[in-house]
């Protein structure tokens, strides 16, 4: 958002609170899990949606309806061959972004065998949905557990990185613990409070109001907003953890893949430098570190598809944001 909408919108909110600080804080939660919609930001975005097309046809859409009656699109991308299969692997997308984004890394895995399932997050790609937030991501991610009969591996990306972690650790109260063999998460931010404390402070909010609108956690999940930390979810999981950041990552400090990574010795980090955040998804040590990880020695003619990923532009454009 720029400052002239948090602006605006903390007027909004201040004329609100001259009412009713309680209605004030319930309205700003509704603006900031506003979704996003499925309008690329820019006609470059748009042009590799277009050109992503054909290659997202190729996968059986699925169609997973929540709790809320949000429908949430899955794309079951299959397996080359049945009996060589390694295993099964949600991959889920970050905020403002869609399973097009996520391709480079869908294709490697399924030029490796593996069975790939990815999701649009509510409110995202062919997910329609008027709110987007971390519960119903979960719900969502559960949604795709239950459809498809468990995942061996997770993959997130960003945001979709603290949904799979909070989903694997029971963070999320109406969600039961899913739990696979192996996670994999990629420039995930930590602790959901930075992103509140960001928008109430740009918004202007203050005291009551602010407490109301950390309270809107409480109300649609069932425990406090505190408890939403990756990092201490990451220290219930005992699946094995790779967790890959850009050190140079504008919009989610490194830290973040630190604090991941300091929670035990279950979880590995890989530094991926000169990558930022939307463009470490085609990065090729990305896509190596992934197959290694999930114990592909023997890359064959993964080179020249890595080089090939590596020239291809996914419309992935770094911009810079004050949350974490």
């Amino acid at each position: 958002m720029s400052k002239w909408l948090l602006k605006s919108i903390g007027l909004i909110i201040s004329i609100v609170a001259f009412f009713s600080p309680e209605a004030a804080g319930r309205f700003a939660f509704q603006l900031f899990a506003r979704a996003p919609g499925p309008k690329p930001e820019s006609e470059k975005e748009a042009r590799v949606i277009r050109e992503a097309g054909p290659r997202i046809r190729k996968a059986e859409r699925v169609r997973l309806l929540l709790s809320d009656g949000a429908i949430v699109a899955a794309y079951d991308f299959g397996v080359r061959d049945e009996v060589s299969c390694r295993g099964k692997v949600l991959v889920v997308h970050g905020y403002r972004s869609r399973t097009e984004h996520m391709l480079p890394i869908i294709e490697a895995l399924v030029a490796h065998d593996f069975h790939v399932i990815a999701i649009d997050m509510p409110g995202h790609g062919r997910s329609p949905s008027r709110r987007s937030h971390l519960v119903n991501a979960a719900e969502a991610i559960d949604a795709a557990w239950r459809q498809f009969d468990g995942f061996d591996v997770f993959i997130g990306h960003s945001f979709g990185a603290a949904a799979i972690v909070s989903v694997a650790s029971g963070t999320v109260s109406t969600v039961p613990a899913r739990r696979p063999y192996k996670l994999i998460t990629i420039a995930s931010p930590t602790r959901l409070r930075t992103i509140f404390d960001w928008f109430a402070e740009e918004t202007g909010m203050r005291g009551a109001v602010r407490k109301a609108f950390e309270g809107e956690v409480m109300t649609l999940s069932g425990r406090p907003l505190d408890d939403y930390d990756a990092a201490r979810g990451m220290a219930q999981i005992r699946s094995e953890v790779l967790v890959m950041h850009a050190p140079d990552d504008k919009e989610v400090p490194f830290s973040c893949a630190e604090a991941l990574a300091a929670t035990g010795p279950h979880v590995r980090l890989k530094p991926v430098p000169g990558y930022g955040h939307r463009r470490i998804l085609a990065a090729p040590p990305v896509i190596e570190g992934i197959l290694d990880f999930l114990g592909v020695r023997d890359f064959g003619d993964a080179d020249a598809q890595l080089a090939l990923i590596a020239k291809m532009d996914f419309g992935l454009v770094d911009k810079a944001r004050t949350s974490a």
